[in-house]
């Protein structure tokens, strides 16, 4: 189940990005969890854990800016709807892509 979902608002991230982090019941990161992201009549599916140096239980998958995405868990859970890029704004005023991280839960 979703626990949280964060807009992700960072200039050293070049590219707008679906960012998942999904947890056991204790708290831990798990690896090998299959994320689903559908759009327009695509789907693509990912993992977590290719990238363990942003944690075992983190995936992403980037975002094309005026898509919108549906996220959710291969294992079930009610998906997380209308993500889309959004723009954001560093202090000097300049614009650039933000994304979105979402952590889910296991019961």
């Amino acid at each position: 189940m979703l626990q949280e979902q964060t807009l992700v608002c960072s200039p050293q991230q070049t590219l707008p990005l679906l960012q998942v982090i999904v947890l056991d019941a204790a708290g831990e990161q798990v690896p090998g969890m299959e994320v689903i992201v559908t759009w327009e009549g695509n789907e693509e599916h990912f993992f977590t854990g290719l990238k363990p140096e942003l944690g075992i239980g983190y995936a992403d998958f980037e975002m094309t800016v005026g898509t919108g995405y549906a996220l959710r868990l291969a294992e079930g859970g009610l998906p997380v709807e209308n993500l889309l890029a959004m723009e954001c704004a560093a202090e000097e005023g300049t614009r650039y892509w933000g994304g979105w991280m979402a952590i889910f839960i296991q019961p």
